[in-house]
């Protein structure tokens, strides 16, 4: 794993940190963005969270949880409609298509709990194909 994917990870959500939001508001302690993807998902994440910030809706949203699960970008917000919806369906489609460590080209594998891989990084982690 690259040392720049921290910093990168931070910039991201230093970036975007106006659509943060919490399930659970502190006043105590304002709500911060965390990614729980892979590396190779970071540009994903980055380009889902500025579409989401261009979109034209009309109420204010917040972003609660990004994360994988079983291969696939999980994104929850505090406020949904049909383009806020298109946006997140978009992105999450296309993890599918991307390596989650490495950002290569990749698709859903496993068998058990699914990871999106690519060729090489299957080869490593040792997932069957299915």
């Amino acid at each position: 794993m690259s040392s720049n994917v921290t910093p990168y990870a931070d910039l991201i959500a230093r970036r975007h940190r106006h659509l943060a939001a919490s399930h659970y508001p502190d006043p105590e302690r304002p709500p911060s963005l965390t990614f729980g993807v892979g590396p190779g998902w970071l540009r994903l994440v980055d380009e889902l969270l500025t579409a989401l910030d261009e979109a034209d809706v009309p109420f204010a949203f917040g972003v609660t949880d990004i994360r994988d699960k079983n291969g696939r970008l999980e994104v929850f917000l505090d406020g949904w409609n049909d383009v806020l919806d298109d946006i997140v369906d978009h992105y999450c489609d296309l993890s599918e298509t991307v390596c989650a460590i490495c950002g290569e080209p990749g698709k859903p594998r496993g068998p058990g709990w699914r990871e999106t891989l690519c060729v090489a990084h299957v080869r490593r982690h040792g997932k069957l194909t299915p």
